[in-house]
């Protein structure tokens, strides 16, 4: 059991197949393995509370439970960290959404600046709205755009 302690995987299946030797297990015995697992605190918790609950002690639940909480305290930080990326992600892709949308408008209203100037005849001031941003928005005002 001990060369199984780093692969929970192995070392489930491992528990699952020597059920009745493991819970055949006394007190000491037990303590002993979960100090060679290097969980006894966790483990030892597990047992307590299958004692409190009025069970017998059993390594092979314990083991399971403790491999169970493992896996759903692993679930909750990966999930944790997956909303993290992904509120990241979409905050950026809304941003790169945002600025391509205010660059059209920009585009499009600069446009209709430069349509409206050339209808009215008005042709060199299309050069001085391009240079200059306080005669640009002057222009904008004026021409309601």
């Amino acid at each position: 059991m001990l060369r199984l302690s780093e692969d929970k995987d192995r070392l489930y299946e491992y528990v699952k197949s020597h059920e009745k030797e493991l819970n055949r297990m006394d007190s000491v015995e037990m303590a002993a393995a979960f100090v060679m697992l290097g969980e006894q605190k966790r483990l030892q918790k597990l047992i307590e509370r299958q004692k409190e609950e009025g069970e017998e002690p059993k390594v092979c639940k314990a083991i399971s439970d403790l491999i169970l909480d493992g896996e759903k305290r692993g679930e909750k930080r990966g999930r944790e960290q997956g909303e993290q990326i992904g509120e990241k992600r979409g905050r950026e892709q809304g941003e790169l959404i945002g600025e391509r949308r205010g660059e059209k408008r920009g585009q499009e209203r600069m446009a209709s600046l430069i349509m409206a100037l050339s209808k009215n005849q008005k042709d060199d001031l299309i050069i001085r709205a391009a240079s200059d941003s306080v005669f640009r928005r002057k222009l904008f005002k004026e021409y309601n755009l």
